[in-house]
């Protein structure tokens, strides 16, 4: 079995594969004061809840935009599973460029959702993610990466509200019962929600406009499924995306080395 781990800003998300299916997936809070050995207990535990054991994890692979915390990860998988690990490359991925001014500034995750988006749903595509920064990852008829947008996530910009206005509170995302607030935190609410509904909605339409095609439209990340029903352009949702990305990756890397 193959283990994909994707080490984002804000979480770490683990997919357990019989290639090409996902057998189980994992998210645990992003913390850089974790060691490998406590990094390994967790990989453990979670292996053991899926009734299976580390000998059946026999190859992994690592994506990271979070430098400091790649070597810690990939440490603790050779200490929980004996296996050493691939490290994703932006630059290095057969069948797939980032066609972009400066290729190894894109993010892995970026070019993993890219992958897999062109491989499970086709292309041309834009991938919205929703994670940490809201991204919208474009990908060419042909399978590359070629550019997008990067908007401030949701739990981002709750956070600078609460931490930037002395007289405003910090408050829940969710979905407000009329767009008008009559009270200081329903106007929060529809400002979020409904902001980044309608971010997404008119973001979407003017990228498919200057590409001049009509995309396929994905949305992944954590709030991808509570979001993506009000965004009518929005085709598949596949919050796994990423993970498929690096498994597909992994895959390629080693067709490529036979």
């Amino acid at each position: 079995m193959l283990l994909a781990i994707d080490i984002g800003n804000t979480n770490i998300t683990i997919g357990a594969f019989d290639f090409p299916d996902i057998r189980r997936s994992w998210r645990l809070n992003c913390d850089r004061s974790r060691t490998a050995d406590e990094y390994a207990l967790l990989l453990k535990s979670f292996i053991q809840s899926a009734d299976l054991r580390p000998e059946d994890i026999s190859t992994a692979i690592i994506g990271s935009v979070v430098p400091p915390l790649t070597d810690t990860v990939a440490g603790s998988i050779k200490l929980a599973l004996r296996v050493e690990p691939k490290i994703a490359r932006s630059n290095a991925i057969p069948g797939t460029r980032p066609l972009v001014d400066n290729p190894p500034e894109v993010g892995i995750d970026r070019m993993a959702n890219c992958v897999a988006a062109h491989e499970r749903h086709g292309s041309p595509a834009i991938v919205v993610d929703f994670g940490t920064t809201t991204n919208f990852d474009v990908t060419s008829v042909d399978g590359h990466y070629v550019g997008g947008v990067i908007a401030p996530g949701v739990s981002m910009s709750i956070e600078s509200l609460f931490q930037g206005a002395s007289q405003l509170p910090r408050i829940q995302f969710r979905r407000p019962g009329k767009i008008v607030g009559a009270n200081t935190v329903a106007c929060m609410e529809t400002g979020v929600y409904w902001g980044y509904v309608y971010l997404v909605r008119s973001m979407v339409d003017a990228i498919s406009g200057e590409l001049g095609e009509n995309p396929r439209v994905i949305a992944t990340g954590g709030l991808a499924p509570a979001l993506a029903n009000e965004i009518e352009s929005i085709d598949d949702i596949d919050p796994a995306l990423t993970l498929h990305g690096l498994a597909i990756i992994h895959q390629r890397l080693q067709e490529q080395s036979q």
